[in-house]
């Protein structure tokens, strides 16, 4: 099993996307390199696959709070998370980009009707797994 460490934070994730306009072609470079990145985001995926990492989750700017451990599991491209499987949160598809090296990139939204939305973001280089969580509870109140 892998360790790792994640930073909870209250913030509200922004997710950038990038597209052509409808009806634009691309050039055959723009589309080989398209393919190119979609070829490397399924590879990361199927890397990820079949992995399990034990992390700890902090709050940021929470002096003396002590970590709660937990298992993040990916499986068939989704994450599940142990601690917020308990609580009725179902796996997730994982969005994957592919950084410098060996970085791979992850991304994904879990909700629960009256539990709220989790966001998690995490980077992968090597055998370190390191990443945020943002959880906005159905009371609105950011965690």
């Amino acid at each position: 099993m892998k360790r790792a460490g994640f930073i909870a934070f209250a913030a509200i994730c922004a997710i950038i996307l990038t597209s052509v306009p409808a009806g634009a072609k691309q050039t055959p470079a723009e589309k080989e390199a398209a393919e190119l990145q979609a070829k490397q985001a399924r590879e990361a995926t199927a890397a990820l696959n079949g992995t399990t990492w034990m992390i700890d989750v902090t709050r940021l700017g929470q002096k003396g709070d002590k970590p709660v451990p937990d298992t993040l599991k990916f499986e068939q491209g989704k994450i599940t998370s142990i601690q917020f499987a308990k609580n009725g949160f179902p796996p997730s598809n994982i969005t994957v980009t592919v950084g410098d090296g060996d970085l791979v990139i992850w991304e994904t939204m879990q909700s629960k009707e009256g539990a709220g939305v989790v966001f998690w973001r995490g980077e992968r280089q090597g055998d370190v797994m390191r990443g945020i969580l943002s959880k906005q509870p159905a009371d609105g109140k950011n965690e």
